[in-house]
């Protein structure tokens, strides 16, 4: 019988994104034959998954593909069960792949994205069903941005974590300013471009929280006005781009940083990982006896 070693086992659960049981069992079942244990674990792959169905799929990585003339840009959200898998070869090229057919095809909808073909004629989904099989995690594409301008170029971003990515549209032919742009668009997080396009409404109801929170102060009216002001200000350099501190100069406002450079913004867009979605919260004995019964049932 063929002795299985742990950098064996290693091998098999980096190509595969299995579990250290689950490699080191296939391995065992196959005397030791690497490619016959990973045909063993895709097989399994669909039951595992099926198994899986409920767990959230929180990990995973924002990524982005930007056309040689910054005029076109792609950005994708993918999604996985765990960071492991998320750093694994199979599923950094299945993201590789996705973002090089939605720029090239110039996609917009998730739908139309999942029937492209690669070179190989495999559709998007089914490199992403594959995929599943192979990690035996549940993949996901959540959303899609593209961008297409005439004016100006996209300046791009990803945080080195690939939790955070930004698209920023901005006049000129400046790129270095497109990147800082979209640097700081990843550290801040700004709802909008500029004060006018927050609807009145949140604008009067944000004015009367502080409103409300200095009523009790014994202040002259004059002095409660300015402090009202100047919270307001506060409110607008939050989450407002053009009033927000730029991230690289804290002395200058992006609005500022922008005249400068006789530059205008015209539309951005960010994807963070996860942003919105609820986590499945599991009990922690059961998800381990869940484990378990997976491992005993290979």
């Amino acid at each position: 019988m063929t002795i299985i070693t742990a950098i064996l086992v290693k091998k098999l659960r980096e190509f595969t994104g299995a579990g250290v049981m689950e490699c080191k069992k296939a391995l065992e079942t196959t005397n030791g034959d690497f490619e016959t244990a990973v045909d063993l674990i895709r097989k399994i792959g669909k039951i595992k998954v099926s198994k899986k169905i409920n767990r959230s799929i929180l990990e995973g990585a924002i990524a982005i593909k930007v056309s040689n003339s910054c005029k076109s840009a792609f950005m994708v959200e993918v999604n996985c069960e765990t960071d492991f898998v998320s750093r694994g070869e199979l599923f950094v090229n299945f993201v590789k792949s996705v973002i090089d057919l939605g720029l090239q095809y110039n996609i917009d909808d998730l739908n139309e994205l999942y029937k492209l073909k690669n070179n190989a004629g495999k559709t998007v989904i089914e490199l992403k069903n594959n995929l599943s099989e192979l990690v035996g995690e549940n993949i996901n594409i959540r959303r899609i941005q593209c961008m297409n301008v005439i004016n100006g170029i996209i300046g791009h971003y990803v945080h080195t974590n690939n939790k955070i990515g930004a698209l920023v549209n901005v006049s000129g032919e400046n790129n270095k300013l497109g990147k800082d742009l979209a640097m700081h668009i990843v550290a801040t997080k700004p709802h909008v471009i500029n004060i006018h396009d927050l609807s009145a409404n949140v604008v009067q109801k944000e004015k009367e929280i502080f409103v409300q929170q200095f009523s009790n102060l014994n202040k002259p009216s004059h002095i409660l006005e300015k402090m009202i002001d100047g919270r307001m200000k506060q409110y607008f350099g939050e989450i407002v781009l053009l009033k927000q501190p730029f991230i690289k100069e804290n002395n200058i406002t992006i609005e500022e940083l922008l005249h400068q450079f006789d530059a205008e913004i015209f539309n951005f867009s960010y994807f963070e990982l996860g942003d919105g979605m609820e986590k499945i919260k599991m009990d922690f004995l059961q998800d381990v006896k869940n484990q378990i019964n997976e491992k005993s049932s290979f």
